[in-house]
C-alpha cells in the first residue's frame, strides 16, 4: 500500500520529518513541532507494535494466542481496546471486517473480552494487520496533540492521518494515486484498500478465502483506526455499505457517503455520487 498514496504539501514544508519502520513498513511523520514530539510519537506507534503485531514472537498477541483458548488471559489495556474496537468494527461491516478472519468457521465468532481478560473458543486466532496501524495513528496523533502540535501528517504504510494543517492552509493534500483523486484532510484519516500491490492480501470472512477485485476503495474518516476497517468493507462489498458512516472514494471516479464531513475539497474533477 505504500505506493499508492502519495502526499503533497501546498504551501511551506514541516520542520521536522522522520522515518522509522514498524509493524513491517514504514511510517513517515511530518510535524510542526520539535525532534522529542516525533519521537515521542513514534515510541506510542513503537507500544502498539511490539502489542499487536503477530510476526512478533514475543508480541502480546503472540503470547495470547498460545493460551487464550485453555483459560481466560489477562490483557493489558491496550489490547482490550484493539479487541473492543474490532468487535465493534465488525458489528458495524455486518462481519465484513473481522480480525478473526483465519478462524474455523466453528469458532469464527469466539473472540471474547471481558473485564480485562481475553477468551478463546479452541480453533480461533487473531490477526490484527486491518487495524492495526490504524490503531497506533490514532494514538500518535493523541500523543502529538498532548505535546501541544496542532500540525503534523504521519503516513504509515499507504494509511495516512492528518492531523490540524500546516500554518496557513486549509489541511494535508492527499493524492490517492490509485483512484486519481486528491483530497484536503483536515483532522482525518484515510485508508485504501486495493489488490494491486499484493495479490491476494485481502480476506474474505465470509468466504473463508482471499478476495480479487479490480479498482481501490478508500475510506475517510475520522479516526485511522474506522478509516482502517472500513477501507476493507468497501472493497468487500465493491461498494458503500448502508450502514458506512464516511466518506467513500470508489473506482470510476465515484464516492460515497458524506465527503464535505471529512475532504475539505477535491482539486481532481467534481465527486461523483453513487
Amino acid at each position: 500500500m505504500a505506493t499508492l498514496l502519495l502526499l503533497l504539501v501546498s504551501i511551506g514544508s514541516a520542520q521536522h520529518t522522520r522515518v522509522q519502520q514498524h509493524m513491517g513498513t514504514l511510517c513517515e511523520i511530518e510535524a510542526y513541532g520539535t525532534q522529542d514530539d516525533i519521537s515521542a510519537a513514534f515510541e506510542e506507534i513503537a507500544r502498539w507494535d511490539r502489542a499487536l503485531s503477530h510476526y512478533k514472537k514475543d508480541s502480546e498477541l503472540a503470547l495470547a494466542l498460545s493460551d487464550a483458548y485453555l483459560f481466560p488471559r489477562v490483557v493489558s489495556p491496550m489490547m482490550e481496546e484493539a479487541l473492543r474496537e474490532s468487535i465493534r468494527l465488525k458489528k458495524e461491516t455486518n462481519g465484513l471486517f473481522d480480525v478473526g478472519y483465519r478462524s474455523t468457521r466453528s469458532a469464527r465468532d469466539g473472540v471474547q473480552v471481558e473485564n480485562g481478560r481475553l477468551r478463546l473458543v479452541p480453533g480461533g486466532t487473531i490477526d490484527f494487520g486491518g487495524i492495526g496501524k490504524g490503531l497506533a495513528l490514532d494514538h500518535a496523533a493523541r500523543v502529538l496533540r498532548e505535546r501541544g502540535v496542532t500540525a503534523a501528517r504521519m503516513n504509515f504504510g499507504g494509511h495516512i492521518y492528518a492531523l490540524g494543517s500546516p500554518p496557513e492552509t486549509e489541511g494535508w493534500v492527499v493524492r490517492a494515486e490509485a483512484l486519481g483523486r486528491t483530497v484536503v484532510l483536515h483532522d482525518a484519516s484515510i485508508a485504501i484498500s486495493a489488490d494491486s500491490e499484493q495479490p491476494g492480501h485481502i480476506w474474505d470472512p465470509r468466504a473463508g478465502r482471499a478476495a480479487h477485485r479490480r479498482g481501490a476503495y478508500a475510506a475517510i474518516m475520522p479516526t485511522g483506526t474506522d478509516a482502517d476497517g472500513w477501507t476493507k468493507a468497501l472493497y468487500l462489498a465493491g461498494r458503500a455499505p448502508a450502514a458506512f458512516p464516511g466518506c467513500g472514494l470508489l473506482p470510476d471516479g465515484r464516492s460515497a457517503g458524506d465527503c464535505s464531513r471529512f475532504a475539505v475539497k477535491s482539486t481532481d474533477e467534481e465527486l461523483v455520487h453513487e
